[in-house]
């Protein structure tokens, strides 16, 4: 009987090559299936799972390249090795066949044991791979109960103390205190060192993932996180930061890792009244910059300034505190990682000054992609864009903007809807698995309307524009996704072509700090409901009627928080609106007065004092009964009703079944763990129409792909454990407040 594990797939339309081929690996051992229709080949392979697959190029129904993008595209059956069979080596076709996930290749004229070894060879390489990505998987569920099984009942430990120290101080007598402050530190050092551990472990495997970011940002987030600190400490912080304004390209949670890191230890180590210097420099000779961070503190004997990037290394300074020593290995190991380098050097007269050096730098000048069948709107487009000082890429199809794809990585893509070949939607499904492209933005752009299509397009897509395509709305959008800021939380959506409305927004509202988002009609509209949450809404119908009055009425159940005007003419009465729910109607002609109205209107909002809400239900799914008993005694002044479950299965059930204004989902739980519920939670929102309930994860996990995943199901936030007492009800607070 032959071995399960040996089958190789064969698909080839001429019967002849198919029985050679079949005949040759026969008699080498392997168990043949095969077929002569690519269709039937992908059926096979999923019922098969072959070891390998062989796939003529040339066939009629589906070429080798079609087969390669369509079993490439199955998460099932991706991992499986493909070789094209050809009869040319050809460049243009066969790069086409790599790129569409093929493996490899081989001539059919190639010498049988040569063909034979190679396909061994490749099968080989596969097997490797596989081992490889296996003990990967073991090293990280290892990873997953240390971090789980381990840290839990520590941050257990230290919470319990810091409560003590909080609530019960003068029950104790002095040497007790002293007993319980040194267990509170031991608690905290030995989650640090199994941070640092986990850290360690994930970076010697990880892989960057790049995106752009404005690096002086960045580096002020760090500052930010220590400003508390600084102030105890009198610290004097300086730094060149406010007038760059250049990006980078490289791994932004990475790169935060280590300016955290090191940041953390200058305010650390230097004593009381000292001075913390940033200095960034660009080098746009190497596409590189350099960020230097000196103290004048206690500084580092010169023997030691390489061996402190060692593991368990330390500086051994008098009179300052002391870390796990992984620190700064990590940051070595990190920036190797980006293609940098960090050193340290002895800084004048005294301290140390830490230099990172990360390459990356990007280009100044923002780089387009736009891909459209037609030339026209093409290079319309492109004028619009070249004209603004943007560069472009162009493409005439989805499988030409694939192949630019990935030879290039703009900063942001506008993308067709209805093309022949690959659609818009079909296009950007396949660039997103492109390294690096996950998260770039897309703005869709389309004259058809497809209410089947809008979910999919909120989904894959941060933009939505109607054609015919206006110049100004057009650079508009494009300027709001590199603006990485909001001047506020308050939005408003305009619904018209108008220009007296659309003054409305840019000379009115805009300045008094609102976030104005504008749609030609009503399915643009829509789509920015969906990625949206509006405080004001203007919808007017006097072009469409019937259509406005529809997406008014709409609004009211998907917004009905928002304050909804219509604007309308004469040709349809107060009733007809009255009768769809709608109270707020303002009829043209548009004077001075009716605008005044809408602006007081806006003023009004944007006045509003922020109230706290008082009756508070909170839904907590942990299957840790000392988490329940810590996080009980956390929210108790919160006076929140406190609804607790074990298990994924029960907080689905009880969310189902009752309203919670906050649900705090454990990531690890029996039956259903916290992103599976939480997907399922989002799912059941979807069917039934219901309100978003926030979902904070709580996870023992700083791994960004595990953040990543949580985000991708619907969670809202994740807090890190061990949880931090004020942290969490700092984060309740204002979500009690934006609820009202």
């Amino acid at each position: 009987m032959q071995n399960a594990k040996n089958k190789i797939l064969i698909i080839n339309d001429l019967k002849i090559e198919l029985k050679i081929f079949s005949t040759l690996f026969h008699n080498e051992g392997f168990e043949i299936i095969k077929t002569t229709n690519a269709k039937e080949g992908l059926v096979l392979a999923s019922q098969e799972k072959p070891i390998c697959i062989l796939v003529d190029n040339v066939m009629k129904e589906m070429d080798g390249t079609e087969f390669a993008r369509k079993l490439k595209s199955d998460p099932q059956l991706k991992n499986i090795p493909l070789v094209i069979l050809t009869t040319s080596d050809h460049a243009p076709n066969l790069i086409n066949a790599l790129r569409a996930g093929a493996n490899d290749y081989i001539l059919k004229n190639t010498d049988h044991k040569l063909l034979i070894e190679k396909i061994r060879n490749i099968i080989r390489s596969k097997e490797i791979q596989n081992e490889y990505l296996e003990l990967i998987k073991t090293r990280e569920d290892f990873l997953s109960i240390v971090s789980h099984d381990l840290k839990s009942p520590i941050a257990f430990i230290e919470a319990s103390m810091n409560l003590l120290l909080e609530s019960h101080r003068h029950d104790f007598p002095k040497d007790a205190i002293e007993f319980i402050e040194r267990s509170q530190r031991r608690a905290h050092y030995a989650l640090d060192l199994i941070h640092d551990i986990l850290e360690l472990g994930r970076t010697e495997y990880d892989k960057p993932v790049l995106e752009n970011f404005l690096i002086a940002e960045a580096i002020e987030s760090c500052i930010e996180n220590y400003l508390i600190k600084i102030k105890e400490k009198n610290i004097q912080l300086t730094h060149n930061l406010t007038t760059i304004k250049e990006e980078i390209n490289t791994d932004k949670g990475k790169f935060l890792q280590i300016i955290n890191n090191v940041l953390g230890n200058a305010v650390k180590f230097v004593p009381q009244n000292s001075h913390i210097n940033i200095q960034l420099h660009l080098l746009p000779e190497i596409q590189s910059i350099r960020l230097d961070i000196a103290d004048n503190g206690p500084g580092i004997p010169t023997e030691k300034l390489n061996s402190i990037f060692e593991k368990y290394a330390r500086g051994n300074l008098k009179g300052t505190q002391t870390g796990t020593g992984l620190g700064l290995a990590i940051c070595r190991q990190v920036s190797k990682l980006l293609g940098g380098n960090i050193w340290a050097e002895n800084n004048t007269p005294q301290g140390a000054v830490f230099k990172i050096l990360l390459p990356g730098l990007a280009q100044k000048q923002k780089t387009v992609l736009v891909c459209d069948d037609s030339m026209t709107i093409r290079n319309y487009l492109v004028a619009i864009l070249e004209k603004a000082g943007y560069s472009t890429l162009v493409a005439e199809s989805g499988e030409k903007a694939l192949e630019i794809l990935n030879e290039h990585a703009p900063h942001v893509i506008v993308m067709d809807m209805i093309m022949p070949g690959l659609n818009g939607i079909q296009t950007v499904k396949e660039l997103r698995k492109i390294r690096g492209l996950e998260k770039t933005p897309v703005i869709f752009q389309t004259s058809y309307k497809n209410d089947d299509a809008l979910d999919e397009i909120t989904t894959l897509g941060q933009d939505f524009i109607a054609k015919p395509v206006g110049e100004k709305d057009f650079l508009k959008k494009i300027s709001r996704l590199f603006t990485k800021t909001k001047t506020s939380d308050l939005y408003t959506l305009i619904l018209s072509d108008q220009s007296e409305l659309i003054s409305l927004g840019s000379e009115i509202l805009e300045p008094q700090g609102w976030n104005c988002i504008y749609a030609k009609n009503s399915y643009e509209a829509m789509f920015f409901l969906k990625t949206l949450r509006f405080n004001l809404i203007i919808s007017d119908s006097r072009n469409t009627n019937i259509e406005a009055a529809e997406f008014a009425q709409a609004t009211a159940h998907s917004h009905p928080e928002a304050v909804l005007y219509v604007l309308s003419d004469q040709s349809l009465s107060d009733h007809f609106f009255k009768e769809l729910g709608i109270q707020n109607i303002i009829y043209a002609p548009l004077d001075q007065a009716k605008l005044k109205l809408l602006a007081t209107a806006a003023t009004c909002l944007r006045g509003q004092k922020a109230q706290i809400k008082d009756h508070f239900k909170i839904l907590l799914a942990d299957d840790s009964e000392d988490t329940i008993l810590l996080m009980k005694t956390f929210l108790k002044s919160t006076k929140a009703e406190i609804t607790t479950v074990a298990s994924g299965d029960q907080a689905l059930k009880e969310f189902q079944n009752n309203e919670f204004d906050l649900i705090l989902m454990d990531h690890e739980m029996p039956d259903g763990d916290g992103l599976k519920t939480t997907y399922h939670i989002r799912e059941w929102e979807k069917k039934f129409a219901k309100k978003h309930t926030p979902v904070w994860l709580l996870t023992a996990h700083n791994d960004p792909e595990e953040i990543k995943k949580a985000h991708e199901v619907g969670c809202d936030t994740h807090i890190t454990k061990p949880i931090k007492k004020d942290e969490l009800l700092s984060l309740i607070n204002k979500l009690k407040i934006n609820l009202q």
